[in-house]
This record gives structure tokens, C-alpha cells and sequence, in this order.
């Protein structure tokens, strides 16, 4: 087994790392049985509260999986899996909002690019009904920027790229009252205006404007999360 004694002072965080790595190296396979806490804790000559502490974290994580008088399991990891471990995403700060927007810029784009390899006409209706629920929805701001976040995920789902559709959820749950404090401060006319631009340019396979005005967007929207943030300062 690939475990040795522990020197370091945060003792749980290097059970956490050890048993990370085992799982990473693929020498704890997916769905087999890890040792028991008192034989890991003797393996690494800590006490049996790290393991549990450390053990517990990634189960939570899903990375492991605890079966009720059977013992702790690996878990059966897909793809997918892999995003519990952002999910402190949700709590990002309003320091570093500016960055999860930069982020999403350099999504945003890519998807459009990732698109054009893979766009049907299915994509134009699902895009054509959301904007029109986006028209209807005015006087609702929070329904408003709900359909505005739709827009976006319904172009990442349509890559059929797992990681791609993951984060982007993950992105979504953590700007959602953002983008909606946002809406409710600058108003609907500049997501109207560029989510009509995006889709005519995608109705016309023209995906190099597509992914100009995509950048525009996303742009305009780092400017008034700047303001805003200021504006609160």
C-alpha cells in the first residue's frame, strides 16, 4: 500500500493528500474497498480522529463512498465526479467576482468556437424560444436573469462536452444573484441586444461574429460588475 508515516503538522490535510494519491495513482482502484480507519491510522501513525477527519472530506467530495457496516468504498468516478471538488465556487468572494466573470469570458467564447464544429437547427429553436421567454419575463428580473443564464447553459449543452456543461452550472449557481443585482441595476436591454446578435449570427452560421459579439457581451458585463462593485465601495 502506498502509505507512509506522517511528519508534517496538519496531520489531517496529509492523510487527505495520501489517500488523494493513492485513488489519482489508480492504485486504490474505483469501487474497491480502502482500509479500515484503525489500519490506516497505524499505517501512517496518526491518530484514528485525522483519518475520520480526512475520510469524511472525501466523502463528502464523493471521491469516496461509505457503505453502513461494509466499510469505506472508491467511488465509481466519472468525469463528471471531478466537479465536487469546485464546489467552494459557491462561495467565492466579492473580491473575486471580477475574475469568475473573466473566467466565464474565456468560456463563453470557446463554446461558440466548440459550437461551430457542432451546431444544428435543433440549437437555433431551443435559442429562439429562450429569447422570446427573455422578452416576456421584463418585469421580472429575477425570472429574467434566470432565462438570460439559460441562454448560455443551453449553448454549452449543446457541445456535448460533459466538462464544459459541469462547469458551466457550477458558474451559473455562483453568479446567479450577482447577474441578478446587475439586471435589476443596468436593466435588459444589453442582454436583449446581444443575446439577438448571438442568435441571428448563429441562424446565419456566421460564428466568427457570433463570437465577437459573444466577447462584447461578456465584456460589457465585466464593465458594470466593475461599476457596481465600485459603486458599492
Amino acid at each position: 500500500m502506498g502509505i507512509s508515516k506522517i511528519q508534517k503538522a496538519s496531520i489531517s490535510e496529509e492523510v487527505y493528500e495520501q489517500i488523494m494519491n493513492n485513488i489519482i495513482s489508480r492504485e486504490w482502484m474505483p469501487c474497491s474497498k480502502i482500509p479500515s480507519e484503525v489500519e490506516l491510522a497505524q499505517s501512517l501513525g496518526v491518530s484514528r480522529i485525522s483519518v475520520r477527519n480526512a475520510v469524511q472530506r472525501l466523502v463528502g467530495q464523493g471521491i469516496l463512498e461509505s457503505k453502513h457496516g461494509g466499510g469505506t468504498f472508491v467511488s465509481d468516478l466519472s468525469l463528471e465526479s471531478y466537479f465536487n471538488s469546485v464546489i467552494p465556487l459557491l462561495t467565492v468572494g466579492e473580491d473575486q467576482i471580477c475574475e469568475l466573470y473573466e473566467f466565464r469570458r474565456v468560456i463563453e467564447t470557446g463554446n461558440i468556437r466548440l459550437l461551430s464544429e457542432r451546431m444544428t437547427d435543433d440549437v437555433i429553436v431551443s435559442l429562439e424560444e429562450n429569447y422570446e421567454r427573455m422578452k416576456n419575463s421584463l418585469s421580472d428580473m429575477s425570472d429574467f436573469t434566470r432565462i438570460d443564464i439559460e441562454f448560455h447553459c443551453l449553448i454549452a449543452q449543446s457541445i456535448g462536452n460533459s466538462l464544459i456543461t459541469n462547469m458551466y452550472k457550477l458558474i451559473r449557481e455562483a453568479l446567479y444573484p450577482k447577474q441578478v443585482l446587475i439586471q435589476n441595476a443596468f436593466g435588459a436591454k444589453g442582454a436583449l441586444k446581444y443575446h439577438r446578435l448571438i442568435l441571428d449570427a448563429l441562424k446565419e452560421r456566421n460564428f466568427t461574429d457570433a463570437e465577437k459579439y459573444m466577447d462584447e457581451h461578456m465584456r460589457m458585463t465585466i464593465m458594470n460588475v466593475k461599476t457596481k462593485k465600485q459603486n458599492i465601495d
